[in-house]
């Protein structure tokens, strides 16, 4: 028994430090991290906020899941001239039977974090984001 646990131990504990490594590469190929807030205009009108990450270079893992502040979001990539974007987006649509439409309480947050599950050969790991920094919505002509 004292065999089996032993072992048991050294399995896990290979695991965490493999989960650790790689969690630790990744984090080192951020090179930034913003999000935009936007309003679908008149109400009743949506609301929505798009998060990016962006990476130096391509991702070797696929991306599971992408939570910013305990939410759930839609994840798409992209290629760009500077690396990899993430973009995780969050959107909220309008409820036509609300009279007096007011933007929800997750976009009027002071700070967003978030957290992507990540997958490399069959092992998934969780990275942090902190601090995602506001950028303004650009206007289009």
């Amino acid at each position: 028994m004292r065999l089996f646990l032993a072992l048991l131990s050294s399995i896990l504990f290979i695991q965490c430090s493999n989960t650790a490594n790689l969690s630790g590469q990744w984090q080192d190929d951020v090179v930034e991290s913003y999000y935009q807030i936007w309003h679908t205009g008149a109400a009743p009108a949506g609301t929505g906020a798009n998060f990016f990450i962006l990476l130096k270079a391509p991702l070797s893992y696929s991306i599971e899941e992408f939570k910013v502040n305990g939410e759930p979001l839609e994840v798409e990539t992209k290629e760009n001239g500077k690396g990899l974007l993430i973009i995780g987006r969050h959107f909220t649509p309008p409820n036509p039977e609300q009279e007096d439409q007011k933007v929800p309480k997750f976009y009027l947050q002071e700070a967003y974090s978030g957290k992507l599950k990540l997958t490399q050969a069959g092992e998934s790991f969780w990275v942090k984001v902190d601090n995602f920094q506001k950028r303004e919505s650009e206007m289009m002509p």
